[in-house]
């Protein structure tokens, strides 16, 4: 399933039967997260984490044990007194606050129903009780950068150069095992960004490792290499191509 749509299907004379769609959120517990930092960017971007540190409840199997013996009680009773046009106007100045923060549209949207929805229900049954904020939910928010896969996936290869690099050393300082072992080259260059010229280190990289490696860490180059080339992580040739005609030691 996805989107909120299943899959459709043919009945006997192959006639499409009428396919379900479903608009939900759920709340799930687990031993670790959902996603990873390998997962997409859709995938993270739909899903909250929030890691619980210590104990929720004092006695979590009197807690158990109580919601089975009054399992959808206190649903009904919520709905009954639901104001919807008042939970509607609270999502939408909910969601304009978190959208002030370094979040995407969708992480917005859910935390702005899950505080609609749990803030309502304190008011109708635990008044008591303060109401969450958007300063109390901030920090459980992914940022932009941490959906966005591009940037995930450079990061990596960041990372994956950093702990890889003498295999970017001429093989002149090594042995034939190293030069056996060589992903490519780093080497200072003058870079012209459009605005203005200045020295980077450029990395040139072996384009079948650099996909193999990254297929390793769960990304692809071919789903990121625009986005690169866009942001700047990723130098193009004068015709527009993302690959560069280059050698290591005349290899």
């Amino acid at each position: 399933y996805s989107g909120g749509v299943e899959r459709g299907r043919l009945d006997k004379s192959a006639g499409q039967r009428e396919t379900p769609s479903w608009y939900n959120s759920f709340i799930v517990t687990g031993e670790a997260p959902c996603v990873t930092s390998q997962s997409g960017g859709g995938a993270i971007n739909r899903i909250i984490n929030i890691e619980a540190s210590s104990s929720l409840v004092p006695d979590g199997n009197e807690v158990a044990n109580a919601i089975v013996q009054n399992y959808g009680l206190a649903g009904e009773a919520f709905v009954k007194k639901l104001d919807v046009k008042a939970i509607k106007r609270q999502f939408r100045e909910l969601q304009k606050e978190l959208l002030k923060l370094d979040t995407t549209d969708k992480q917005a949207s859910s935390m702005a129903l899950i505080l609609a929805a749990g803030n309502s229900a304190l008011s109708m049954f635990f008044p008591e009780l303060q109401p969450l904020t958007v300063r109390d939910v901030a920090g459980f928010l992914s940022s932009a950068k941490e959906v966005d896969t591009a940037s995930r996936a450079y990061d990596s290869v960041c990372n994956l150069i950093a702990v890889n690099n003498e295999k970017f050393l001429s093989s002149a300082v090594g042995s034939s095992e190293h030069h056996f072992a060589i992903w490519g080259r780093m080497t200072p260059e003058e870079v012209d960004t459009g605005a203005a010229k200045h020295m980077e280190n450029v990395v040139y990289f072996n384009r079948l490792i650099l996909e193999v490696e990254m297929a390793k860490l769960g990304f692809s180059f071919d789903a990121v290499k625009r986005s690169w080339a866009a942001a700047g992580y990723l130098l193009r040739t004068a015709d527009g191509k993302y690959a560069w005609p280059s050698s290591v030691d005349g290899v």
